[in-house]
């Protein structure tokens, strides 16, 4: 017997106290925001321009305790101004430095605009509440790429969250996925010039609120840990934890699954799949428990906070061959759609490496039998939000692989990063016209929304 189970972990929007303390996080979060913005000869134009705008807009978003700092790069570096507090003399010498100063001309060098960044972040005296960078560039820059990974492994290790742009149909999505997957950052595709803006206002969105959550760890235990008997052989067969590093015991009874951190209204998924003795009778069988551990403001904090409580768990109920309930069982909708997400999420993949090898007709045939499967799963049976979303990012994989132009030039490749960013990570910032926002918090959904109507009032 190997029944599915599914745990969740949210950021929810409402205070957390540390343990053993009643003292509520703040509201409104603090923030030191760096970012990094290609300005080579590609840039130029609309690009450009509309680039501008998102940066207008961030700093419209922040407040007098916020601070920001703006580094340009093409061939070389250049640092425009360093943090500077959001007042509203400190908005205008920004918006200043950044209309005039952030001209389009040379090269890339993705590598020099990141050191200059993360300069900035080390050698603050003082640091906000929380901190993030945004990254976007345009272009192909393939050198450096473990350089690159170091550093944000680096910001990540420092509570640093990243936020990763591809611009246009020219950069390499393959490199910028990779970059934000070694920061358990975003990656986000803009395919139109004038989108930046969204997706700058759902990326500033997700920072807002409470305090994020970081260095999360989820510890799940199997009931043969709790002491009881019948269920000592319970095990863990597997964890589905998507890109997330996942810890197991050698006696396959408790495994923990790593967050580097999450934003305000976030979930995570962990799909984990058990092996159960057999019992004598029927009755309850108590199957796993769940903890978690994090910091919050360099806090520690723990859940359950104590022993004395039991926290989230997790039984099964057993029954005797020949149950009526076994003739058409029915699994929770939650867990349905966990595993379709996976199936979905591994059929993406491996199309993907199909087209990369020039077999577009494999890559199709993978997604349209995951297509099928999708629509007749009890999950779109009952429509819910996850498999209509799921569809969408299938049926819009497939049209790009509909020819070797729609993959290799038209931008095809870089939706497919895009997806497997999202779905692998459980993370977005920013959603897409018309698509379903599966993953993107609250905040920063209404934020990209601000951003999007802010494109009328020239912005």
């Amino acid at each position: 017997d190997s029944p599915i189970t599914q745990m969740d972990v949210k950021s929810k929007s409402s205070s957390v106290a540390p343990a053993k303390s009643k003292t509520p996080i703040l509201s409104k979060t603090a923030l030191d925001v760096v970012c990094i913005l290609d300005s080579s000869g590609s840039m130029q134009g609309t690009k450009m321009d509309s680039l501008k705008a998102a940066v207008r807009f961030v700093v419209s978003t922040l407040g007098p305790n916020d601070r920001l700092s703006v580094v340009s790069f093409n061939t070389s570096a250049t640092c425009m101004h360093h943090l500077l507090r959001m007042t509203d003399e400190n908005k205008v010498k920004s918006n200043n430095l950044v209309s005039s100063a952030l001209q389009a001309s040379g090269g890339t060098n993705i590598y020099a605009g990141m050191v200059q960044g993360i300069e900035i972040l080390r050698s603050r005296r003082s640091t906000n509440q929380a901190s993030c960078v945004f990254l976007l560039t345009d272009g192909q820059d393939r050198h450096n790429l473990e350089r690159k990974i170091s550093l944000v492994k680096e910001m990540k290790r420092n509570g640093t969250a990243v936020f990763v742009f591809g611009f246009g149909v020219d950069h390499d999505a393959e490199h910028m996925m990779a970059i934000a997957g070694a920061a358990e950052g975003t990656f986000s595709y803009i395919d139109t010039d004038d989108t930046v803006i969204d997706a700058f206002g759902g990326s500033i969105g997700a920072m807002q609120g409470s305090a994020p959550l970081t260095e999360i760890a989820l510890t799940l235990r199997t009931a043969g840990l709790l002491g009881e008997k019948e269920a000592d052989q319970v095990v863990i067969n597997s964890v589905e934890a998507g890109h997330y590093p996942v810890s197991m015991a050698p006696d396959l009874q408790t495994a923990t699954v790593r967050f580097a951190n999450m934003y305000c209204g976030e979930k995570r998924t962990v799909l984990l799949q058990l092996a159960l003795p057999a019992v004598a009778g029927p009755g309850h069988t108590r199957l796993i428990s769940s903890s978690v551990q994090f910091s919050v403001l360099n806090t520690v904090c723990q859940r359950p906070s104590s022993s004395a409580d039991s926290g989230c768990s997790c039984e099964v109920e057993r029954v005797l061959e020949g149950d009526e309930r076994l003739v058409n069982p029915v699994r929770a909708l939650l867990v349905e759609e966990e595993l379709r997400r996976v199936e979905v999420t591994t059929a993406i993949k491996a199309a993907k490496a199909a087209a990369d090898g020039g077999d577009l007709s494999a890559a199709r045939a993978i997604l349209v039998d995951t297509q099928t499967a999708v629509i007749a799963s009890p999950a779109y049976a009952v429509r819910s939000k996850t498999a209509k979303a799921l569809l969408q990012d299938v049926s819009e994989v497939i049209d790009c692989v509909r020819s070797h132009d729609a993959y290799d030039s038209m931008g095809g490749k870089n939706t497919f990063c895009q997806t497997l960013s999202s779905n692998t990570q459980q993370r977005s910032a920013y959603t897409k016209a018309g698509k379903i926002n599966m993953y993107q918090s609250p905040s920063s959904n209404m934020a990209q929304e601000t951003a999007f109507y802010s494109k009328s009032s020239g912005f």
